[in-house]
């Protein structure tokens, strides 16, 4: 039988009294609990998503620059809850590498926490990256916590709710470590990110996000329009729009749903791990290695046009990179997955 990890994460479970307790020492006049008391008549999974985005908001205002008046994060909520809430266009911004500094990067952050700043595809020599409208950024970043605890019932143990944080990274690559096989493959889905149709995205994930102003926040990102130049431009309907943590969160999730059980229908006897977009998957013996075969035409099927594929056997030498960690794994002699040396000659 297969095993998977859908994030490699280490996760505990964080109460909605632990949430109400740092809301209630944060805001010493009891504003933020009487929000929420407000809204106690709503679906279980909407105040959860109320409930992470006060969090969100308490940890902004009180670890960053960034700030959002209470009065306006209460309009934001009882919009949310009554769904009535409409995220605003994203703008878009190209930036020339020459121009790219660590002061820019962090001027903008200071008002935008969570963004991705990504070399541009058909620009070359510069950087390009997403911006939300600042009433929409606490609602993003609590949406991405929400979807962690939705998907995977709580939250990282060390209270850093990003799927790339390097501790969760440096244990995954750990586990790998000891298990035997005659030939290991990695698959590369990180640009699969950008071709994913919309759709299809949301027909994946519409089964499981049973709380309609969830879904409807979700389809709201996928239509939104781009301003580039004073100009508002209407969104490709392929792709995860690269906000930050909820774009990954949700890439993660449509991985979950669409990619493991894939995977699992089609080889049921081949064991693979996945971390996120980087996928190992072991072979045992022969048997496994005639099995697996047509691993592209699945790809396509799932709508996974672009992974990249690779594999070593016995004394070869792989280098994978998750995020901010960078391995290389060698088969020792005895088909052991063990470290290997950062050698210019892996694949």
């Amino acid at each position: 039988m297969y095993r998977r990890k859908k994030m490699g994460i280490v996760l505990h479970s964080l109460s909605v009294s632990n949430v109400l307790r740092s809301q209630n020492h944060y805001l010493s006049n009891g504003y933020g609990y009487c929000i929420l008391k407000r809204f106690n008549s709503s679906l279980c999974t909407r105040q959860q998503l109320l409930e992470d985005i006060l969090f969100v908001h308490n940890d902004l205002t009180t670890t960053t620059s960034w700030s959002m008046p209470l009065d306006q994060l209460e309009s934001i909520l009882q919009q949310i809850c009554s769904d009535e809430y409409h995220l605003s266009p994203l703008r878009y911004l190209l930036i020339p590498e020459y121009a790219f500094s660590k002061y820019y990067a962090e001027v903008l952050i200071s008002s935008y926490p969570d963004i991705m700043f990504r070399k541009s595809r058909r620009h070359r020599g510069s950087i390009e990256v997403l911006l939300p409208h600042k009433d929409d950024v606490v609602v993003y970043t609590g949406l991405a916590r929400f979807l962690y605890r939705f998907s995977c019932g709580s939250l990282p143990l060390n209270d850093d709710y990003r799927i790339l944080n390097r501790s969760s990274i440096e244990a995954f690559y750990k586990s790998l470590l000891g298990i035997r096989v005659q030939r290991l493959y990695s698959i590369e889905l990180d640009e699969s990110l950008n071709f994913i149709p919309k759709t299809h995205l949301l027909e994946t994930l519409s089964p499981i996000l049973h709380d309609k102003s969830v879904y409807r926040l979700i389809s709201q990102l996928m239509e939104l329009n781009i301003l580039h130049q004073d100009m508002y431009h209407p969104p490709s309907p392929y792709g995860i729009p690269t906000l930050g943590e909820i774009c990954r969160v949700l890439f993660n999730l449509y991985l979950a749903e669409s990619f493991d059980p894939g995977f699992a229908r089609k080889y049921p006897s081949i064991e693979f791990e996945r971390y996120y977009d980087t996928v190992f998957i072991f072979i045992k013996d022969n048997e496994q290695e005639k099995a697996f075969f047509g691993i592209e035409d699945l790809l396509v099927d799932l709508e996974l046009v672009n992974g990249y594929i690779k594999s070593i056997d016995t004394l070869g030498c792989m280098y994978s990179r998750i995020g901010p960690v960078k391995k290389v794994f060698r088969i020792a002699p005895d088909g052991t997955i063990e470290r290997g040396e950062d050698r210019f000659d892996c694949i």
